[in-house]
Parts: C-alpha cells; structure tokens; sequence
C-alpha cells in the first residue's frame, strides 16, 4: 500500500519530482566525522615526504571505532564544504587539509570496495545527500567528483533499488550532472553509460539523453549526406576527420587509407576533391569547420562539453593537399580561398611550406591582378609570411610589367601591423619574438615598429638600473606602468611579485630584439632589394642541415654584388651583438641568422675564421641552464662555412674549437669534418693537424713585429703563451700601448685580436704532442724538421722536449735541441746527426732509469721548463694486484670526484664522458678513450654518489662522483665513436697492453682524481663540520678526505718528492725544510706544519690548516722542470709562507694558527 501511494506521489513525471526531492534534501552539510577530519589535518603538519603513509594511519584509527560506509559517506556529504574550507586557508595548510581529507577519502573506500554494495548500511537522507554533493561537486570540477567513482556507482544502485522517491532523485541527479559544461563532464557520461543496464533505467526516462538521441539521429543524417556527396574519394577522408583523425602530419605509409587513397589519386581527381572541400567549408560568411557534426570517442559535439569538442582538421586537410600539383578547374578562385584558410583565425598552426608558396605564385603568374595575386598581398601583411614576401614582390612585379601598369606600384606591399600587445605573458612573449623574427624584411623597421622596441630597451636598461631588496618589484612595477606601453588595468592592479617578473621577462626581450635588430639595420635599410632577395633563401634553407650546391651559388649571386667589406662589416656586427639574442622559445630569427653565416664562406678565411671561431665557442656551443645547448644550428653553420674554406684554411680554426667545445656530438661532427678534410687532401688526419697549423707571422725567434705611425708592437712567444710588447719611435720598450697607438683604432684592435688566436692556438698545442703517447708518430727528419723544429709557432715547443733519432743504421739516441735550435744534442751534449735519420717523441717508459735521471740533471743544468712533463713524466707499470686481477685495474677506485670538474678534466684529454644523472633511467657508461692505433678502448667505471639525497645540478646531474675499476676492450678497426663508446669486443689482459699506453691512460686517472678529488678541496672538511644533518655519505667523504690527505704517495707525488729533492736545496729557506717519506716539513718560528706531498693539504700536529692557495702562487716563481703541476707551485708556495708564520697577516690563517 506504501508503494501504491509513493507512486501516486510521483505520478508520470518522475524527474520533476525527483528535482523537488532533491531540493528538499538540506544542502551539503559539515558532518561530525568529516569536521574531525578537517581538524586533525588543521592541527598536524605532516611531512610531505610521509604525507600518504600519515593519512593511511589516521584512517585506520578512524575505522577502529566507524563503519567505513558511514565514514565515506559523511565525506561525500561534506566534500564542497571541505574545499571551500581548505580553498580560505593559506596555501602550503590549503594544500594539507584537501590533500589530507581526499586521502582519508580513498583509503576508506579501499575498504569499502571490499564490501558487496546491498550490504552497506545507508539511510535513504544519506543517499539523498551524497547524490546532492556529488552533483554540486560534478558541476564545479568534474576531475574532482570523478577520481573515485566507486562509491559513486555504488550509492546509485542502491538509489536506483530504493523505491520510487530515491529512483525519481537518481534520475534527477543523472539528468541535471549530465548537462555540465566543465572540462571533464563527457567522463560522467561514460559513467552513467556504463552503469545503466544494472541500475535498470532507461535512456529515455533520462530527457538531457533522450534529447541527444534525437538530435543525434539529425546530426548523423546531414553527415551522411556530406559525406555520400563528396564521392568515394573525398567522402571516407571526411568521414576519418570528422571522427578525429588527426593523422594528417604522419608519414604516408602511417596515415588512414581513406587518406593514403586520396593523396595516391592522380592530380585531376585531387584536384577536383580539392575544389570540393573548399565549397564545403569556405562559405561567404567565413570558414565553416564543421564542428556540429565532428565525433568525439563516439559522441556528437553537442553530447559534450564545450571544451571537449573537437574541432576537425578540415582547414589543415586543405593545406596539406595544396603541397601537391593539382588540376584545378579555376585555381585562381580556389587559391584565393586557400590563402583564406592559412590566415583564418580557427587556423591553429602556421605553415610557410615553399610547395604551397610555389603553387600560389604560379596561379599569381598566370593570373596578373587576380583573385590569388590580391590576396596574396594581403597575405604577406601577417608578420608569419613576411618570408614569402621577396617571392612575392618579384611576381606581382612581374605580373604588372607584362600586364603595362607600374611594377613598383603593384609590388608595393601592405605595412606589416604592430599587434596590440596588452598583458606581457607567455603567450605574448611569443607573439613578440615571432613577429620581430624576420630579421631582414624592411617593413619591420619601420616607425612604429622601431620606437615600440626602443622603448622596451629604454625601460629594461631603466629596471636593470633599480636595485636589488624590497622594494624592487615595487619599483619596477612603477617604472612599468609609467612607460605607456598600455599593459591592461590586471597588471596596474596587480604590481605583484609573480606578475612583474613575467612582464621584465617581456621587456628583456625586447631590448635582445632591438639590439639584434641594430646588427641587421643597415644592410636591411641600404640594400633592400638584395636583402629581400636573402630573405627568400632563408626561407629555403630553414628546415635543411647544410645548403645546396645550388642556394649556395644563388646566395653568392646576390651577396658578391656588395662590396666585400660591406659584407664583413655585417658579419662582423652579428657576431659582436652584446646582447644574447637566444629566446625564451628558442633562437630568435635563427634561419636569417643561419643565412648570413652561410654567405660568409665567400669572405677571406682570415677575417671570417676568427670571427666564427669566437661565435661558435662563445655564443652557441654554450649551455643554457636547465636547457642544454644555447645554439647548436648556429653553432654547426659555423663549422660548415670554416670547413668550406678553400685550401684548408678553415682546419686552424676547426681544431680550435675541437679542443675547447665539450659537448661530444659537436666534437663528433668537428672530427667528422677534419677527416673529411683530410681524405679530400689525400693525408692522414694527425698529418692534416700537422700541417694546418698556422704561423702567426712568428719569426724564428718567436716575435712578429708590427709598425703603428708612433712605435712598434711586437708579439712574443715566451713558455706556453704569447704577450705584446710596445716600443716607442726611439726603441724604448713603454710599460702599456701609448695614446696615439690606441687612437689607431683599426689597428690597435687588430692587433689585441690577433695576440688573442696566438694564445688560443698556442694553447691546444702540449695537448696534441701528449697525443702521440697513444698515437704514435714518426717523421722523416726534414719534414720533423719544417713541422716543428723550424716552424714559428712549433719551435718553442720542439726545443725543450727530447726526442728518439732513428737513424739510418737502426742505432736510435735521445737528443735535445740546442739554444739556437740549429743542432741536436744527447744527453752528454754531443751533437746528433740528422741525416737520413727518422724522429718521433721520447717517453721515459723507453728508456733506462739511469738515462731518465741524466737528463732530468741535463734539463735542471739548462734550465729548461719543458710545456708539459716529459722527462718527469710519471711512469706507471703493473703492479703485482693489477697482475691478479688480470683485466681491470682497481689503482684508481674507491675516489670521490667533483663531477663536472673531473669531465672537464677527461674531455681535454680527449676522453668521451657522459653525465652520472639522479635519475630513473639508465645512464652508467662508463667514461672512455678510443686508441685507434692500438684497436683498443679504454674504460674508467664512475657512478653517482652522495648517498640517498645527493647534491646535484638543476639538471639533477650529480655533484659528485665515485671511481671503479679501469679496463681494457679490443675493438675493430675503425671503430666509431660515440657517446656509449664503440662495441667492445672481450677485456684485454693488462700484460698484452703496450706499457706506454697504460702508464698512459693510468696518468690520465691519476689526473683526474688527484685535481678533482674533494681531497684536492682544502675547504672541504670546514663544510662537512658545518653541516646541519651529517649523514652516512659525509661521514664517509669525510673519512675519505682524511685519508687521501695523509695516503702512500701514488706516482705523481713520487714524482713531485724527487722534484722537491732537487728545488728545496735551492730555496733561501732550505734550512728550514726537511723532506720526509710523504711530507714536506716546515719549521716556522712559531710552530713545525706538514705539507702532503700527493695532495699538498697542510696540517700541524695532525690538524688541517685551510690555505687557499691565489690564483698566482708564489712557487710559480721559481724555476720548475715543467708547466702544469700547479700542486707542486702550491707547496713551494705554503712553505714559503709557513716559514715566515710570525709574519702572516690573514686572520683566516692566523685563527688556525
């Protein structure tokens, strides 16, 4: 009887009373469980990094005492009081009370979906209420009422069995949340279609979906009429597009084979498809996208909500069509349309495709003052097709001289519109560098142009100016909204620091645009017509890694016509650009830029080398923190144009980058180019090196000479470097360059480059020779001769060092260049003969112990500091464990190295390193050196280190490494390099190594963990005192830092304690030192210190003592054996200062003491 009289209650129009039920239910409420859970999470701070674990076990001591049904239930009924509660508190408690309140949420209903549904205990009011919130949730954000939809599905079921008052407020419920319009509303859809046939109700009884029903079956039959009337070609292509094909940019063989069908068809059928879908959506009042009968997952546009509906590639359908020849019946009309699409506002993507633009200017060529040809004018007025507009310009030239009427005037285009830029955001930002981009069209500087990006250089040099503190923002937002750049009223509101910061942003780039743009002013103002030519070919070769045979000579064509120094003063004007002109979304008019590097191959290598070399390693091949390379395509025209060079002259300045650039693809590429150019030379690649190493004018004596109007600069080589020296009219040397030379701007600027390529040059050279250790080489002596003992930069070099003559009776002797350079001399300074003789490089692993000491006493009687350790080289041979463990050694394990220091360290040796990355992904190869000359590959194991939270880089490299083992592989011969290395073939037993080789590339480990070792760190134990939560790993780096500071000497401290037995007698202190087993001792007046021989750490009694040494340390005063070990310069340099401990002033120092 009670149901007999609910269903007279409801009558026939069960969702108008399910509305009233629904309104009569009490809006959502605080819940007694759920204000206990809002203030348990109010009251607690929880660590973020145990936050699920915390919220799990304040759930379970919920569900001692609740029945998880009641606790999920009172949580939906409460979820929008709970989020406009956490949305009025602060943002990190905001975070914690929503977060917090979701969490106990879905770890009730993990519970819960244990449970069958018909066994949950709720009342019909619960069930009321919790459809009310989750409907109100629903509506306002349709992710967050949907990402747990258990519950959801559940309380429906149970309202769909409950009677007819509950049914009649489900479908209320479902009728009214399926009408929202939030992103993510289509989801609920699927819900409820998903659930429908157990909740046992009807599409029909739900009006919001028996009204899509209806209009569906309309939408459907209009669609079947487009699609039956484009024909069998066009009509399947639709019909995928209008589905959401979104195939259109995949490779043929990848797309739908509606659309492989249709582009496979012959040009007449394409063309009249073509025809046909331009009909279909380029109407008289716009561009029709058809989005009324688009599908999406399997509904209809209007079954969604709005931001979900997808709007079909039709236009873009078009585009891609038009790359193609086509027949067209009136291609002048169906061009015109075209170039409608490509500026259409529903357009999303620009395309400047060449195949596009050739076919409009064909239509324009046959069709003077036509529909194509006008609209193409118009065209070229969006500042996104200014690098059609040289094209452009010649056709509607053209056209109008044929046609009799003023070609000028009809090539006269549009000015180019200055958007309206309001807000200054990211989206702005783009706008901004997209619009400017076109670096060499003449309307973008023009007026209002000019002053608009003036202006933001004035305010940014302005806000650069504003101190930091404070009241910055505050200042400049001042100086922002007194600018009349008419920013919108949002932002003179709003001088927040989260907003100003974005508009400087905007400002910055700017002035980067203004300055680029003062680089390219005065080719672009004084020769319009060759720089529209230029910018022509720029389009060409934008999407190309190198240019063609043929735009090379279109470019030579159009660049030879100015005059030659025209052409360097712009080069050199893009170079010297002080500001960076890399943008926020890459770089700004990088193609014009590409194209002017390109045009320089024409220019004198000698002007154009330096320049290029100096932008490559200065301005591209330079990182970008958290990005990566600043510019590689910039970077790579730089290395193209000094490749193309003729006769080689670019290889100088090739190699010069190649020992500078770190970046291992680069070095690739510069290795692949110098052997290129040596197999076009018919030469090795050491040979080519050789060679193509220039003279910088150097006399023999090592100077060059060069006359100003007032005096004389000369350069000189002295050591490892060249310095100028300046000379008055009389002779008499001046302490720095006079007045008048300095007013020889020309001049004086030439000069202070060239000593700049001197020193860069001379310094790649002790590198290079060290080379030959692992590749060995031998010369005949005349040519040794012309490449080294008699060549002006080499010479320096070759006289200090001491080298094996073969000679032509199978007899070898070590010899050494006399003063004069002219004769060898051996160790006893009897003159070696030369004739028919061969020369290579001495290394002491060659020789007898007892010949390795005479000519250290030889070179120590000389005089001589040899470029790099040659006779003080250290010799490393195998050790008994090495012997053991048969393939690897375990010399140089167990080190703690500063990562990007110990990189730097290997790539000048020429190993190949690859980052140790904090990271869940794999990236432990192993650092390694390819030896050619031996098929061999040498591997050293590193891998991150720092314990469970390491310090790393932004880009989550890690700051420290620790070493492993150093081994061996035999690889093929020619093997490639590359970042993994080449394939490895078994491990080498040590003994089969070439003994130079290892003590080798044991020399480089040695190198690597004696300089970047946290050992090497004398202010390392001072921050491990410091720190606020030692842990395991400082511990251990602690101990490690110790340990290596009082450590058994390795092979460069026994060097550097025999070297110290031959300089300390010399020293005035000398009666002060005392050399022991591992230390120097220094008996100062007021206490006695120890200096670590391997590490040159300082210590009294034990006790560090931070000295950290200047950048030019006293020891480098005294004559050493050779350049490079700074640690040896380093001890001389503490025990001079520790000896005279009554006279140090530094109260760093003196607090230690």
């Amino acid at each position: 009887m009670l149901d007999r009289l609910l269903r007279g209650l409801v009558g026939d129009k069960p969702v108008e009373f399910g509305r009233r039920i629904m309104s009569a239910v009490t809006g959502p409420e605080l819940t007694p469980l759920a204000e206990r859970v809002l203030d348990h999470y109010k009251h607690t701070v929880l660590d973020p990094i145990h936050f699920h674990a915390a919220t799990r076990s304040f759930t379970e001591e919920l569900l001692r005492n609740t029945d998880p049904v009641d606790l999920v239930a009172s949580l939906v009924i409460s979820l929008p009081v709970a989020h406009a509660t956490a949305a009025r508190a602060d943002g990190t408690r905001s975070y914690q009370l929503w977060n917090g309140y979701q969490w106990t949420m879905c770890h009730s209903m993990d519970q819960l979906e244990t449970m069958p549904v018909q066994d949950w205990r709720l009342s019909d009011q619960q069930i009321s209420a919790a459809l009310t919130s989750y409907q109100q949730v629903i509506l306002a954000d349709p992710h967050q009422g949907l990402a747990r939809t258990s519950f959801l599905a559940g309380i429906m079921r149970r309202a769909a069995s409950g009677g007819p008052v509950l049914r009649a407020a489900l479908i209320a419920f479902l009728d009214a949340t399926l009408q929202g319009q939030k992103l993510g509303a289509s989801q609920f859809r699927k819900l409820v279609e998903e659930n429908l046939p157990a909740l046992g109700v009807a599409r029909e009884e739900i009006p919001t979906l028996a009204l899509w029903a209806v209009k569906s079956r309309e939408v459907q039959l209009r669609r079947d009429l487009l699609v039956a009337d484009a024909g069998p070609l066009l009509g399947p292509v639709l019909e995928h597009v209008l589905d959401g094909g979104k195939d259109l940019y995949h490779s043929r063989s990848h797309q739908s084979q509606a659309l492989q069908n249709l582009f496979g068809a012959d040009a007449r059928a394409r063309g009249k498809a073509f025809s046909h879908l331009l009909d279909i959506i380029v109407t008289s009042s716009g561009y029709n996208n058809l989005q009324a009968l688009a599908r999406h997952n399997g509904f209809f546009s209007h079954e969604l909500e709005p931001p979900a509906r997808t709007i079909p590639w039709l236009d873009t359908l078009a585009i891609e069509m038009s790359k193609s020849k086509m027949e067209l019946a009136d291609p002048d009309r169906d061009h015109a349309r075209l170039i409608f699409l490509l500026t259409c506002k529903e357009h999303y993507r620009t395309e400047t495709s060449r195949l596009i633009l050739k076919q409009l200017l064909k239509t324009a060529q046959a069709h003077p003052g036509g529909q194509t040809a006008q609209a193409l004018k118009q065209l070229i007025g969006h500042s996104a097709y200014v690098v059609w507009a040289a094209d452009v310009r010649e056709v509607l030239r053209d056209g109008a001289h044929h046609a009799g009427s003023d070609p000028e005037k009809a090539a006269n285009l549009p000015p180019i519109e200055l958007p309206d830029f309001r807000s200054g955001d990211y989206t702005e930002l783009r706008k901004l560098e997209e619009h400017f981009g076109s670096l060499l069209e003449p309307r973008l500087y023009d007026r209002v142009h000019s002053d608009y990006l003036e202006g933001l250089a004035r305010l940014s040099y302005a806000i650069e100016a504003v101190p930091e503190g404070d009241g910055r923002v505050g200042e400049v937002g001042r100086l922002i909204g007194a600018a009349g750049l008419h920013f919108n009223a949002s932002f003179l509101r709003d001088r927040t620091s989260t907003y100003v910061p974005m508009v400087t942003l905007f400002i910055e780039r700017g002035r980067m645009l203004h300055e680029l743009r003062g680089a390219f002013r005065p080719l672009v103002e004084s020769q319009p017509d060759a720089t529209q030519k230029l910018a022509s070919l720029t389009h060409q070769i934008e999407k190309r890694s190198a240019p063609s045979a043929k735009w090379q000579q279109d470019v030579r064509v159009i660049w030879e016509t100015l005059p030659q120094e025209t052409r360097l003063d712009h080069l050199r004007r893009i170079v010297e650009v002080a500001s960076p002109f890399i943008g926020h979304f890459g770089v700004t008019g990088e193609a014009y830029l590409r194209t002017m590097i390109y045009a320089s191959a024409s220019l004198p290598a000698a002007d154009v080398g330096p320049m290029l070399t100096d932008f490559a390693l200065k301005q591209c091949y330079v990182t970008r923190e958290g990005i990566g390379m600043r510019s590689e395509k910039l970077g790579n025209a730089c290395l193209w144009v000094l490749a193309e060079l003729p006769d080689g002259a670019g290889v100088p300045y090739l190699a010069r980058i190649l020992a500078r650039v770190k970046y291992p693809k680069v070095k690739s590429k510069i290795d692949t180019k110098l052997n290129e150019a040596a197999h076009k030379a018919g030469i090795g690649r050491a040979e080519l090196d050789e060679i193509s190493v220039p003279t910088h004018g150097l006399g023999r004596d090592g100077t060059r000479h060069v006359a100003f109007e007032q005096g004389k600069a000369v350069f000189r080589v002295a050591r490892n470097s060249a310095k100028l020296e300046w000379f008055d009219d009389a002779g008499k040397q001046l302490k720095s360059p006079s007045k008048a030379m300095k007013d020889e701007k020309g001049l004086f600027k030439e000069v202070q480059a060239d000593l700049k390529e001197l020193n860069a040059d001379l310094a790649i050279q002790p590198q290079r020779l060290q080379h030959f250790y692992l590749q060995p080489r031998a010369w005949p002596a005349d040519i040794w001769r012309s490449r080294y003992l008699d060549h002006p930069l080499m010479r320096g070099f070759a006289r200090k060092l001491v080298w094996w003559i073969d000679g032509p009776d199978g007899q070898s002797a070590a010899a050494l260049p006399d003063d004069a350079g002219e004769s060898l001399l051996d160790v006893a300074g009897n003159r070696v003969s030369l004739d028919g003789a061969t020369v290579r490089l001495w290394h002491p692993m060659d020789a007898e112990v007892a010949a390795v000491e005479a000519w250290r006493d030889r070179l120590e009687a000389l005089q001589v500091t040899q470029s790099f350790a040659q006779v003080w080289r250290e010799v490393y041979a195998l050790t008994d464990a090495e012997r053991a463990t048969g393939t690897y050694s375990n010399r140089w394990a167990a080190h703690i190295l500063k990562q990007h220091q110990a990189m730097t360290l290997a790539r000048l040796n020429g190993w190949r390193v690859t980052h140790r990355m904090w990271v869940d992904a794999a990236n432990d190869e192993p650092w390694h050196l390819v030896i050619p000359a031996y098929n061999l590959v040498a591997d050293y194991w590193v891998k991150g280190a720092g314990g469970d939270d390491p310090q790393v880089s932004g880009s989550a490299a890690y700051a420290y490494v620790s070493t492993d083992r150093v081994q061996f592989h035999r690889v093929h011969e020619g093997a490639g390099d590359s970042a993994n290395g080449p394939r490895r073939g078994d491990p080498v037993a040590l003994t089969e190594i070439p003994p130079v080789v290892f003590s080798e590339i044991m020399r480089h480990a040695d190198l690597f963990t004696a300089v970047a070792s946290i050992a090497a760190d004398p202010d390392w134990l001072d921050r491990g005192r410091d720190a606020d939560h030692p842990n395991q790993w400082a511990r251990h780096a602690q101990d490690y830092w110790l340990q290596t500071n009082t450590a058994t000497l390795v092979e460069s401290g026994k060097r550097r304690r025999a070297m110290l037995e031959r300089i300390v007698p010399r020293l005035k202190i000398a009666p002060l030192l005392k050399l022991e087993d591992r230390y120097l001792v220094v008996r100062g007046t007021w206490h006695e210190y120890e200096i670590h021989l391997g590490s040159g750490a300082c210590s009294r009694g034990g006790r560090h003592i931070c000295i950290v040494p200047k950048s030019s340390a006293e020891g480098d005063r005294i004559w050493l054996p050779f350049e490079g070990d700074r640690t040896l310069s380093i001890i001389i340099s503490k025990a001079l200062l520790l000896a005279a401990d009554d006279k140090i002033t530094d109260p760093v120092i003196l607090r230690q003491l």
